[in-house]
Order: C-alpha cells, then sequence, then structure tokens
C-alpha cells in the first residue's frame, strides 16, 4: 500500500482508499479508466455484449464501437458477456488498476472461430 494525496484536500491518504477519511471524496487518488473497443466484423455484427465491473452492468458494447468506463484504484473483476444465437459467452479478466491508470481491452473474433478479450499495451 503506498500513500498519495487527496484530489480534494491534500491529506495524505492510502492510494487504494475509495473515500478520503478527511474530506469523504470519492476516488480521492484520482480516477481510473478501463477503455474497451470492438472489431466490426461480419461474424459478431448481430451479437449484443454487456460489459458488467465487479457484477454491475456498466455498458453495453455495439460492434465497431468503443466505450470509457471511470472508475476509482483498486481491484476488479470485468466480465463481457455476449449472447450468442446457441448460447451465452462470458469474457472475463480480473484487473489491479493504480491511480491515474488506463487499462485498454479490445473484444476480438479469432480466424478459427471463438470471441478473445485482449488488454493491449
Amino acid at each position: 500500500m503506498a500513500l498519495t494525496t487527496c484530489k480534494e484536500c491534500s491529506a495524505e491518504i492510502s492510494d487504494s482508499a475509495a473515500t478520503c477519511p478527511r474530506c469523504g471524496v470519492a476516488s480521492p487518488g484520482g480516477s481510473c479508466s478501463i477503455l474497451l473497443s470492438r472489431a466490426k466484423n461480419l461474424a459478431g455484427r448481430l451479437h449484443p455484449c454487456e460489459v458488467y465491473l465487479d457484477g454491475v452492468l456498466r455498458a453495453e458494447l455495439v460492434p465497431g464501437g468503443s466505450i470509457g468506463i471511470e472508475t476509482g484504484a483498486g481491484a476488479f473483476h470485468l466480465d463481457v458477456v455476449m449472447t450468442l444465437p446457441t448460447m451465452t459467452k462470458s469474457l472475463t479478466d480480473t484487473l489491479n488498476l493504480l491511480p491515474k491508470q488506463e487499462a485498454r481491452y479490445e473484444i476480438r473474433y479469432g480466424s478459427w472461430g471463438g470471441y478473445k478479450l485482449v488488454r493491449v499495451a
């Protein structure tokens, strides 16, 4: 656990604090972002795609689209759920974000079939 400065009151706080113990501001160490993009391809053009963060629906991602989710620092479970004609496919990852960090993901359709959630630099 590292220490950082609260963006609101300048108190010294843990970099993983959800709220500042002094002033109560949310994400006191600064916000983080999770960016997701989805290729527009023939195979996946009709399949709905829902994005969950820690079990809470945060967005719907359309083919060829991209979204950004703002959050505080900490550990998260990312779950992308696609409803296909014959089944529901879940793509997951666990990530630990530091203050002001950005995580980028792409949802890709493989040449042999099947969707993949790929973290990119």
